[in-house]
């Protein structure tokens, strides 16, 4: 913006000022940077970013210059967005006075962290001296635990009580190394 603006006297001060003619000066923009905040989500959910999830380094603004709120865009808010991080940038900021402003925006990140899933044996019987081979397909899970299309197609099973020379007693079963489709995202 350029403005002028001309010095004006009056003699009933007992000064005489002189006074050069109108000058010109240039009102430049203020800068304001809006930047995002972090923000967390675990996998399976869905989230937002609420409109004033940002910080401005400038507050309160100049006069009744205000920022009502502002858009972000990150591709990590659908609840099918694997384990990681994601950025969450400011895209636009709405308010009144912000023509008064040089705004730049600064990223925040979003982290999604992994879904806890329990997947649990089915309980297993055999009889003394039979070997009793861990089935890959004998477990459980609750279809809640599951997003999207992921799936457990098998897991190993292992117990002190599967070997045929194991004694007579109650043996723990226990699940390791489940495979299927997108468990990166499982803790």
């Amino acid at each position: 913006y350029t403005a002028s603006f001309e010095l004006n006297y009056s003699t009933t001060f007992n000064y005489s000022i002189a006074s050069t003619p109108a000058q010109n000066f240039s009102i430049t923009k203020a800068p304001l940077v809006i930047t995002a905040n972090n923000a967390t989500k675990t996998y399976g959910e869905n989230a937002s970013i609420m409109s004033d999830a940002y910080t401005a380094d400038m507050k309160p603004l100049f006069g009744s210059d205000l920022i009502f709120s502002t858009l972000f865009d990150c591709k990590g808010l659908v609840d099918t967005a694997s384990v990681g991080t994601y950025a969450i940038r400011p895209t636009n900021v709405i308010g009144n006075g912000l023509d008064n402003y040089a705004i730049t925006y600064q990223q925040g990140a979003l982290t999604v962290a992994p879904k806890p899933i329990t997947v649990r044996a089915i309980d297993a019987a055999k009889l003394y001296g039979e070997v009793l081979a861990g089935s890959a397909t004998s477990f459980i899970i609750d279809a809640r635990a599951l997003v999207g299309t992921d799936k457990i197609d098998s897991v190993a099973i292992a117990s002190d009580g599967l070997p045929a020379n194991a004694l007579v007693a109650k043996y723990p079963l226990k699940i390791t190394n489940a495979s299927g489709k997108r468990l990166k995202n499982r803790s």
